[in-house]
Formats: structure tokens, sequence, C-alpha cells
């Protein structure tokens, strides 16, 4: 998992009991500022988010999701959610001010949770869970209210009001999505680019086009001025799309 970068601060998701499953130090000096939590650390990333009017950091545990506060550490709620190597390898993404979803893989799937708040109490509650939208590492893409990913290598479109899915189309491994504009970019584990519309109707056959010769491509591709970086184990490359 990567750091996070909030204010002053270098937030990481260290895992471990007694207060200390995330913690945060000073950027210039390392000191440490806060730590909280009693989760076991996973793959995912730290982030920052707004539920509920309040800024908050999610992240991704072993055993669930936990929402800790940015200014002191604590925790603020945790959703258990798991499977059996306790691999939470997809990032969280928030739908709305009050509801999260939050994917895992090994035959779990995703869930969307509803947030409230009284006063300084908060609760995280399952509105719905599908089995059939499991991100084991890869992160999924939200876009006019259809969740778009891959359930164990199967790109699916999933309905977030009612986690019901609405197409499956072809098998790309564990490969990585990005949203441009109102395209999906997918690039495949085999190190194939495919151009997808973002829509919940089921595509026609797909634009491909090579990238990446040999190995396995799980890394996350990045797209900036025009320019797509992807990297595999192998080699690293920089395509001009514009």
């Amino acid at each position: 998992g990567s750091l996070l970068i909030v204010d002053q601060m270098v937030v990481v998701n260290a895992g471990g009991t007694g207060g200390h499953s995330v913690a945060a130090y000073n950027v210039e000096s390392g000191e440490l500022i806060w730590s909280g939590g009693d989760q076991p650390a996973t793959y995912a990333s730290p982030s920052l988010a707004t539920l509920l009017g309040q800024r908050v950091i999610l992240v991704p545990d072993g055993t669930g999701l936990a929402c800790h506060s940015p200014t002191h550490g604590k925790e603020l709620w945790f959703f258990p959610w798991t499977n059996a190597p306790k691999v939470c390898g997809a990032l969280p993404v928030v739908v709305g001010e009050d509801s999260v979803l939050f994917g895992i893989g090994y035959g779990e799937g995703t869930v969307r949770l509803k947030l409230t708040l009284d006063g300084e109490n908060w609760s995280a509650t399952k509105q719905w869970h599908s089995n059939r939208f499991r991100p084991k590492f890869n992160d999924f893409i939200v876009r006019d209210g259809h969740a778009y990913g891959l359930d164990d290598g199967t790109l699916t479109c999933l309905d977030i009001e009612s986690g019901k899915v609405k197409w499956k189309a072809g098998r790309y491994g564990y490969g990585q999505i990005l949203l441009v504009g109102e395209t999906l970019l997918l690039v495949s584990e085999e190190g194939q680019l495919v151009l997808i519309p973002a829509q919940p109707t089921k595509p026609e056959e797909p634009a491909r086009a090579p990238l990446l010769d040999g190995g396995i491509t799980w890394n996350q591709p990045v797209l900036v001025r025009g320019k797509l970086l992807v990297r595999n184990a192998h080699e690293a490359a920089c395509f001009d799309l514009e």
C-alpha cells in the first residue's frame, strides 16, 4: 500500500494491536503525531474522504474497513468484512455524503455501507451485499450510479442502488481500470489496452492495443497530459494517447 499525505502528516497503514494499526507522522521530522486502531494491515492504502460533512481517513484492514479521524487518529467506526487470507486490496469508494462501497475478493464480494452520525457517535450498517462483484486488489470505478470493475477477472457493471449486476463482459485477469471521460481505460493482466464505454448497457467488442510483452501486468496505469504510463515486473512504457 501507499502512504497518504494529509496536511503535514504521513499516514501509514501499519497494522497491529494496542492502538497502533494506523499511524501519522510529521512529514518534516518523522515524529509520531498519533496512532489508533487494533486491526491487522493489508495491501490497500489509506485514503482521505468526506462523510457527513467531516473529513475522515478510510483504512482497509485485514479484517474490514476502518474510519479514523485525521485530527487525533481515533477509530470512528469499523465494519468487519474479510476473507480467509485476510486480504482487502481494493480502495473503498465514497458514493454520496453518507455511503461507501467496499469490495474484497476470495469469494466475499462488495458491500454498500450506510453511515450515520449521532453527536460524536458513528455507525456503519450494510445496505446490500453482492458476491458477484469481487475486486480482489483491483480498484473499481463509479460513474452515474453504476460501478465498473473486475469480478475475479471478469469486467462487470453493477447498479450501486440495488447491488444488482447489469452485465458481465470479457475476462481481463487482474488488470486495472481508469475512467477517462465516458470511457473505461482498462489495462489487462496480459498487458493489453482495452477501451470500453462506461455505460449500463452491455458494450460491443472493445477496441484493443498491445502495450507490454511478457509478464503479469498488475500495476496501476497512470494517465497524465495525454501520456499513458504502464509497467509490469519486466518493463515500463509510455504511450501518447493524444
